[in-house]
């Protein structure tokens, strides 16, 4: 979440979000990404279904109780491919050392 509006719609989410899924794909293994996403919050709808590149998730389930979409992005084909790019530039650091 970009809470600051005048921080809004620079691109830090899609580039935060595409590093962090290379990294746990890359690194962790991880498969399979699930995002739930108020149904009001269409920026966030539109960040996850168009706006991140090769990484288009797609809708698995709509909850009319709490008006939340839940979207999924399977770690295969383009999408893998997309993420081991980006995890190719990642720069690892040592973070615990003064």
């Amino acid at each position: 979440m970009i809470a600051e509006p005048e921080s809004r719609r620079k691109g830090l989410a899609r580039e935060a979000l595409t590093l962090f899924m290379a990294f746990a794909a890359a690194e962790l293994g991880v498969t399979k990404f699930v995002a739930k996403v108020g149904e009001a919050n269409a920026a966030s709808l539109r960040l996850f279904r168009e706006g991140l590149g090769g990484l288009r998730f797609e809708e698995v389930r709509f909850c009319e109780t709490w008006r939340e979409h839940t979207l999924a992005l399977r770690v295969e084909g383009a999408a893998a491919a997309a993420l081991r790019e980006a995890a190719a530039g990642l720069v690892r650091g040592a973070y615990d050392t003064p």
